[in-house]
Parts: C-alpha cells; structure tokens; sequence
C-alpha cells in the first residue's frame, strides 16, 4: 500500500500549514501596526481586529519586534514581548479572569507560579501554588514579573472571547479597566488582537476608548487593486498544490467567494480539500474536493455577516464620533443658559386702566 502522507499532496498541505505566504494585506498590516505601536506612549492600548485567521498575531509580533532595536542590550531574563491568549472556562464557556491570569503566569514564564514543563509536566504543583492565591494576589505578582522582564508590549489575543465574562457586560467593562489600569502602572503598551466583535466590546469602557487606537487587518475586497493581489497569491498556490483541473488560479471567482477574499480562510479550505483527495487515494485535488469542502451557505452568511458589520464599523467609526459630538454640541447650546443678569430684558404688556 502507498502511505498516502509522503506523496507530493500530502507535502502540499505541509506547506501550506507551516509556510506564510507573502501577501500584500499582511505587509500592509505589519506597518500599519508598528506606526500605530510606535507612536503610542506607555501605558497606551493598540487595538488589532480583522477577519478570523487572517494573521493577525503574527503581523503584530512582526511589528512589535521591528521596534526593539536590535543593538539594545537584552537580557537572558528579559521577554519585552508577552503573549496572553483568552480562551474560555470548560465550565460553562464563560471567560474566566482566574484562568487568564494563570496562563498571563505561565506566559511570563514566571519563576515561581510558571509552570515548567520538565519538572511539572502536568501542572499539578501550579494548580496546588495558585489555588490558595487570591486572583487579586496572583494579578499583582504578574505585574512584578511584566516590570521585572523589562517587558514593552504586552498582547492579548481573542479578546472578542470576553463577551462570554462572568456578569455579561458589566464584568466585561471591569476587566478592560483593570487591565487599562495595568498597563499604565506596568508602563506596558497594551495589544489587544481579536476578530470584529472586539469592537462592541470596547465601547463598554469609555477609560480604554479614551486610550486605544484601533488597526485594521483587512481582507481583499471586491476592488481592482484587491482583486489583483488575490490572483497573485493563487498563482503562488499553483506551484504548491496539484491540481487536476488545468491551474487553481483559473478557479479565482470560485476561491474568491468560497473564502471571502481572506488567505486565512483559502488556506484552511485547500488543507480541507487535500485531506478528502488523500482518503479516496487521489494525487491532486480536484473541484469535486474543493465542493466537499466548501463552507455551507449558511456558515458562510454567518462568516460574511460578521466581517461586513465590522467592516462598516471601522468605516463609519469617525463619522459617527463626528456626528455623536455635533449631536451633544447642538444639545448643550440648547440647553444653556445665560449667566445671571446677562439676559436681554423682556417686555411685558401692563394692562393699563
């Protein structure tokens, strides 16, 4: 029997899941992060959203590390760039600020509420030291370390996960003022990276709004531009994945709307597609596997849906800011009174007998 895995498809979707494609979005995005991290002072917040696997943490590393210079003396001990990913209790599915701060410990790889795998594997001694902490306690000690590791940047990843916290909004809008308070007590600059809802989430807390600048990663879009960037990454596609059907890129209108114009969301689905070439023993794709592997209408709307409502927030945002305050302006001029005795005297009619 051929082992199916060692074939030039199998390989194929090797590539594609360890290799980066270079892509205009992606270097576009890079600079617009590190412009947008660069002229933040300490203490500030750049806030990353975009569609759902676009690259937007990588991009943010990238830029982050183009900003440490290279001849600043570093030391053994030093992380200027710390990772926190959010993700959510098994318990419920709701965000739990305990689990964040433990994995914010073992991120930092702290010296003694870090979990070091080769002595506790299963992180059994990090559970028995943290569970007799207060959240509070184990907050602070996270501080300590982020001042102690010389940290710069500190990024946050699936922030959109806090809309699942404990107290629903409320609890969301307390948590984003902690960690803005963090920020400035630390001197860190705060990188929260997340998908479009991320936006309705901020907004819960005016104190973060008053500090974030806000970075979009775009997807191509339906533009002359857009559309000729996408036909170059489906060229460099055809040097990667075997296709039976002349060239993957003559297939552009059908990728373009399968994916929604995002490489992140292409890529999952060629892997997909290969993984069903593979298990009926195929050397190269076909249509008939992209088809089986193509998102239901209905998964897609919901895909579509939510990037379109972000799209158009992040478009409309100044406008409406713009409006909000001539809005508020126009209200207070209404509503304002003249100081005392500045008035213009009224007349009234005397009834004069």
């Amino acid at each position: 029997m051929v082992n199916l895995f060692n074939t030039p498809l199998a390989k194929a979707a090797e590539t594609l899941k360890g290799k980066r494609i270079p892509h205009k979005k992606y270097e576009e995005s890079v600079e617009k992060i590190a412009s947008g991290i660069f002229v933040s002072s300490p203490g500030e917040v750049v806030c990353i959203v975009g569609p759902s696997r676009v690259g937007k943490t990588t991009a943010a590393y990238e830029a982050c590390r183009q900003l440490i210079p290279e001849n600043e003396l570093i030391h053994d001990s030093d992380m200027p760039i710390v990772r926190v990913r959010l993700r959510n209790s098994l318990n419920g599915g709701r965000f739990d600020s305990v689990l964040f701060i433990r994995s914010a410990l073992v991120a930092i790889k702290h010296p003694i509420f870090g979990v070091v795998e080769s002595v506790d594997p299963f992180g059994i001694e990090f559970d028995k030291q943290t569970s007799r902490i207060s959240e509070s306690r184990l907050f602070e000690f996270f501080a300590r370390a982020v001042i102690a590791r010389n940290t710069k940047y500190l990024i946050i990843d699936e922030v959109q996960h806090l809309k699942y916290a404990i107290k629903g909004e409320e609890g969301a809008a307390a948590i984003l003022d902690s960690w803005k308070a963090f920020a400035e007590e630390t001197g860190v600059i705060l990188i929260l990276i997340g998908t479009y809802p991320i936006l309705d989430i901020l907004t819960l807390s005016a104190h973060m709004l008053g500090r974030t600048d806000n970075v979009e990663f775009e997807r191509y879009k339906r533009n002359k531009v857009d559309i000729e960037q996408f036909q170059l990454i489906l060229n460099t596609l055809d040097s990667i994945v075997p296709f039976s059907e002349g060239k993957l890129s003559e297939q552009n209108q059908f990728l373009y709307e399968g994916a929604y114009g995002c490489l992140g969301l292409l890529l999952r689905w060629l892997r997909g597609a290969i993984g069903h070439a593979l298990a009926l023993g195929k050397s190269e794709i076909s249509m008939s596997d992209l088809r089986a592997h193509l998102k239901r209408q209905d998964d897609l709307a919901s895909i579509r849906l939510e990037i379109d409502r972000g799209e158009d927030a992040i478009a409309r945002g100044p406008t409406q800011v713009e409006k909000q305050s001539a809005n508020l302006k126009e209200k207070s001029q209404k509503k304002r009174k003249p100081p005392p005795f500045q008035s213009k005297p009224r007349n009234y009619k005397q009834n004069i007998r």
